[in-house]
């Protein structure tokens, strides 16, 4: 839903095509997701494929997931750092007070408000999808991947909205890779612990596979359009939407159809 996001953003913005806006920064987000799109959606098939990993309460594909996304906040955390002028100890000293002011502090109480409060309805919208899919006679997977990830993802286009009024789109883009790195990093290991009749792969549907290659797909046309529109900053470019907007929204909606369907 994130790629989606990125497709609806494009259209909003208002200078041109948004991903020649944005700097090649986000394309190691980006690269890592995929791989982590590819380690969940591997778990999948293998699971459907074979019992073998069924019994244990952790599948070590599991930790393979959670261990490269460790990696992969490491490297993030790395590049951050190497663009940062480190030997600025003036400004280092100064931004540490800056960060203890009374704004600075209501600020952090308002995130964790916020966020507990995202949190207890989460709990909430999952038993209202379980209970829409039973009356409707739907699939969970279709649920979970349309209206479950619609409403999830709300918060998501909301911030990058903001980013987008603020004239920054380069923070727009990387929000929403950086939240689909840790949906699939840490938000699936934490499924695969809570999870208490076998392992998270094993009850999931196998249609997922297809939401994973079209995860896979969608990051790839982002990474490409972010190296192309460098140089080519106005190829395919249209009055209302882009190239790469109308493929992003046309993969999301054959793969809608597809896992409705299956």
């Amino acid at each position: 839903m994130n790629l989606l996001i990125i497709a609806i953003a494009d259209v909003m913005w208002p200078r041109g095509p948004m991903l020649a806006s944005v700097s090649r920064g986000p394309i190691i987000v980006a690269i890592l997701g995929i791989i982590l799109i590819f380690i969940a959606t591997l778990s999948t098939a293998v699971h459907h494929w074979t019992d073998i990993f069924d019994h244990w309460y952790i599948s070590p594909l599991s930790i393979i997931l959670i261990l490269f996304f460790l990696i992969a906040t490491y490297v993030i955390y790395r590049i951050d750092n190497k663009n940062e002028d480190s030997g600025n100890t003036k400004r280092k000293g100064s931004s540490i007070i800056n960060r203890l002011d009374p704004e600075t502090k209501r600020a952090f109480a308002f995130y964790i408000i916020s966020s507990l409060c995202i949190i207890g309805t989460s709990i909430w919208l999952s038993e209202v999808g379980d209970k829409l899919a039973e009356t409707l006679q739907w699939e969970e997977s279709f649920v979970g991947t349309q209206f479950l990830a619609i409403s999830t993802s709300l918060p998501e286009l909301a911030t990058t909205i903001a980013a987008l009024r603020l004239g920054n789109p380069e923070m727009a883009v990387a929000n929403l890779l950086g939240s689909n790195l840790f949906n699939m990093g840490f938000v699936l290991f934490a499924d695969e612990i809570a999870i208490t009749n076998g392992s998270l792969w094993s009850n999931i549907s196998l249609s997922h596979v297809i939401t994973g290659l079209t995860g896979i797909f969608m990051t790839i046309i982002v990474v490409t359009t972010l190296l192309l529109r460098r140089h080519h900053p106005q190829a395919f470019s249209f009055k209302w939407i882009n190239l790469e907007s109308s493929i992003l929204i046309i993969i999301y909606i054959i793969a809608s159809a597809a896992i409705f369907y299956i």
